[in-house]
């Protein structure tokens, strides 16, 4: 099969789309994928056609721009965000995506590419294939996931996601209505969602049931599939096979550390994070492993040091000799510190990671801290309750659960592929 995948976003977004392409790839299909254009050897290193857009996900979230809208948090701000980025480079987005899904047989879509895949399935008959790392999809049973609250009740939670649903989709309909005059087709009208809803589209939510049952109320065609792993011969295509120099002598050389770790999410001073990082260390008599991911914190720290800079490692390989977290509560790093036994504190900074904070909590194994108001004294109480060898045993118990998924193969059956 030709298989395109329309994806946008942080490497949080795109790895496990990174994951199912490669294996697509390894069976034979030929894939194709949007990326923005920092991310284009990591999806290349899964054997994949990257075809960039025509910005870096982190010149993004490091301009001043980006950095106001990852500090404000709201969902206005980030679709705000999102209008921005698609008036600035609607022709070049249009061409990637007319480029991306030539010949395509199958479309699988990221939320944020709903719109552009409707016109190109419209357009190349093709089938659609929905793909989402939350549950957005309308429900009488949870609140939509990227507002910051609890259960509104029945009726509330569906209208919350059916509206803000609406407000995404109307986000990227003037790209969306240009890739469909590109192609040549009618464009998707109103809310592309709902359009996407009404052809009964498989949809993947690459999330596991341990942390979200399913809902009751969804139709058939939505499937949790567990999350998307990274297979070990993409990892070592991407140099991160082998922990980074000097991190296997500084593990061996004592206790299990907390691993602090903020992935694709800007820190605009991180040497006062460093610090903080030091002082809770030292409060809790504990180790810390850094994980610098795209913040300017540089590697750093030797064998007998208390804390340790790592650059990007493999989360699977390393998180398991670590004895808790504190994240920024993204999906993909939420799982893999819950796969690796781990309790966290998630210092969240927008979107849906405030939801995975209170999945944690629900289930017994985290805390949250909002980044905003993050210091060590907040960071200690948190980390001290988590510490408890109680919430080590639950988070142990639900690693076993969730280390049972394979969202990778669930998902290739589910594609016939």
């Amino acid at each position: 099969m030709r298989i395109a995948i329309l994806t946008t976003g942080t490497r949080g977004d795109v790895q496990p789309l990174v994951a199912l392409g490669a294996a697509l790839a390894q069976r034979g299909h030929a894939v194709a994928m949007t990326t923005p254009r920092d991310l284009v050897a990591f999806a290349e290193a899964g054997g994949i056609a990257a075809v960039p857009l025509p910005f870096g996900a982190q010149e993004v979230l490091h301009s001043e721009f980006g950095q106001r809208f990852v500090e404000d948090g709201s969902l206005l701000a980030f679709a705000r965000a999102l209008m921005r980025l698609d008036a600035e480079h609607r022709p070049q987005l249009v061409e990637a995506f007319a480029r991306a899904g030539e010949d395509a047989e199958v479309v699988i879509a990221h939320p944020l590419m709903v719109g552009p895949a409707l016109a190109v399935v419209a357009a190349r008959g093709a089938r659609l294939v929905r793909v989402a790392l939350g549950p957005t999809v309308p429900t009488r049973e949870l609140p939509f996931p990227l507002i910051d609250v609890g259960d509104l009740g029945g009726a509330l939670n569906r209208l919350s996601a059916v509206f803000l649903l609406g407000t995404l989709g109307r986000g990227g309909a003037a790209t969306a209505c240009a890739t469909a005059a590109r192609l040549g087709v009618t464009p998707p009208r109103g809310n592309v969602h709902a359009r996407a809803e009404e052809l009964a589209a498989l949809t993947l939510h690459l999330y596991s049931e341990v942390l979200q049952p399913r809902p009751r109320d969804w139709p058939s065609h939505h499937i949790v599939t567990g999350a998307l792993v990274l297979d070990p011969a993409t990892r070592a295509q991407l140099g991160e096979g082998a922990p980074p120099s000097g991190l296997e002598e500084w593990l061996a050389a004592g206790d299990a550390p907390v691993f602090f770790g903020f992935g694709s999410m800007p820190v605009r001073d991180p040497s006062r994070l460093l610090a903080i990082v030091d002082d809770v260390c030292a409060e809790l008599d504990v180790r810390g492993l850094v994980g610098a991911g795209w913040s300017a914190l540089r590697p750093s720290g030797g064998r007998g040091a208390r804390t340790f800079v790592a650059p990007a490692f493999d989360h699977d390989a390393v998180l398991p000799r670590c004895r808790a977290a504190v994240h920024h509560g993204g999906a993909g790093t939420t799982h893999a510190a819950l796969r690796a036994g781990l309790p966290a504190v998630v210092c969240h900074f927008l979107v849906d990671q405030p939801y995975w904070a209170r999945r944690l909590i629900a289930n017994g194994v985290g805390a949250r801290v909002p980044f905003r108001h993050v210091d060590a004294e907040r960071l200690v109480t948190a980390l001290r309750a988590l510490l408890d060898p109680a919430v080590k045993a639950r988070a142990e118990a639900l690693a076993v659960r969730l280390r049972g998924d394979d969202g990778v193969a669930a998902a290739v059956r589910l594609l016939g592929a």
